[in-house]
């Protein structure tokens, strides 16, 4: 079932699409409409990078008179707000520091509530911007009003730097050319990335009140926001969708503890997300899509079974056949991605080292990832956000 709904109907639908940049129904764009766009970028221990990251937000093709964006603090151990109140320099910006350390969640309420714009665009800190990226995701807004949240296309901007990185531009590729067709089909994408969203004002007004009170058995969620925020929306009764011609690029963990760390982060993100859906079940029946709660239901299954699978499969005498399966499978997958790449003008030549990496480390990273990240539900923590993450970057 999670080969069927990932690999093969995912496919499917891309060749059904009517548009094989927006894939799914046709999203009708209009380039004429630009409303005031607020763009939302809380940060935490991101040095210069804040400084790049808003440079490329004002390089955007867009009236400069209808942007402004809001820079939140919270309350970085380094050079950051230093290099945040810099960006001023660019235009319209608003500097804010946390007076204590409130993680993601809580910047971003703060930042919304002073927002201008009709449409709201959050950005992670790393993050870099095709200069076409605004005007791609605002376009998709204007015809449909239903729509409530745009996300753009996500891809590796530190990628030669070592296997590592290789593997996760490919990983990257595969989650929006592939995985999300299916979701995307059905205006339904259940997590659009911190990375480049764009959301209507409006649509992130209704659901404030829960993201400010995000409390799972009387613990504070502090993780998790993109996914969260995506999930509400659709409950909400608002169509979400990725448009792949909005780009951007993010920095890709270098290092195998930082690598963890995100993973790790994300898979809590997982969790508590199949526990809400579980508990809202018959809500769910009734506002999403059939097919789309079968494929969300599927990829639950999979993460949270794969440990089980992995440690039979090691008792059984298999797990030297696992991994060749594992190899096997990367080596088409790469096939694909290599081909489509060259297709598109633009050739990529990985290492060996990458598809043999990640048939290594699936295994062991999901053995390990799941059971921790279902015991640590608590963490508060940034983690990937510190120096180390960047190491070694040049």
């Amino acid at each position: 079932m999670v080969a069927f709904y990932r690999y093969i109907l995912g496919w499917l639908f891309r060749l059904l699409q009517p548009n094989r940049h927006d894939f799914g129904l046709k999203i009708e764009k209009d380039f004429s409409w630009q409303p005031v766009v607020s763009f939302t970028v809380p940060c935490f221990n991101e040095g210069e990078h804040i400084y790049e990251t808003v440079k490329t937000i004002f390089y955007q093709d867009w009236p400069k008179d209808k942007l402004e964006v809001i820079v939140v603090d919270d309350q970085s151990s380094d050079d950051t707000y230093e290099w945040a109140l810099k960006t001023k320099e660019f235009g319209n910006v608003t500097v804010l520091r946390n007076e204590i350390n409130s993680g993601k969640r809580k910047s971003l309420i703060q930042a919304t509530k002073l927002a201008k714009g009709e449409i709201c665009v959050s950005v992670d800190s790393d993050v870099i911007l095709a200069p076409t990226a605004l005007k791609e995701l605002v376009s998709c807004f204007a015809k449909n009003p239903k729509i409530g949240a745009v996300g753009g296309k996500v891809g590796i901007s530190n990628a030669n730097i070592n296997w590592i990185t290789q593997t996760q531009e490919v990983k990257y590729f595969f989650g929006y050319e592939l995985f999300k067709s299916t979701e995307n089909l059905f205006r339904t994408i259940m997590c659009l990335s911190g990375c480049l969203t764009a959301y209507r004002k409006e649509a992130l007004i209704e659901i404030e009140d829960k993201l400010e009170n995000r409390i799972w058995m009387g613990v504070e969620i502090k993780y998790g926001e993109d996914r969260f925020l995506t999930h509400q929306l659709v409950l909400n009764g608002w169509q979400t969708i990725v448009n792949l011609e909005a780009r951007c690029w993010t920095k890709s963990p270098t290092t195998l503890h930082t690598l963890f760390s995100q993973q790790l982060r994300w898979r809590r993100s997982n969790i508590i997300d199949w526990i809400f859906t579980i508990s809202h079940l018959e809500k769910h029946i009734r506002q999403v899509n059939p097919v789309v709660i079968t494929y969300y239901f599927t990829l639950a299954l999979y993460i949270t079974a794969y440990p089980l699978i992995i440690i039979h499969s090691i008792i059984s005498g298999f797990g030297v056949g696992m991994l060749f399966l594992h190899l096997i499978l990367l080596v088409i997958l790469a096939g694909i991605y290599q081909v489509t790449m060259f297709v598109r003008g633009e050739p990529r030549i990985n290492s060996a080292l990458t598809y043999i990496g990640l048939g290594l480390l699936l295994p062991i990273s999901y053995l390990l990832i799941t059971p921790l990240a279902a015991f640590t539900l608590d963490s508060g923590s940034w983690e990937t956000r510190k120096k180390e993450h960047y190491e070694s970057e040049n």
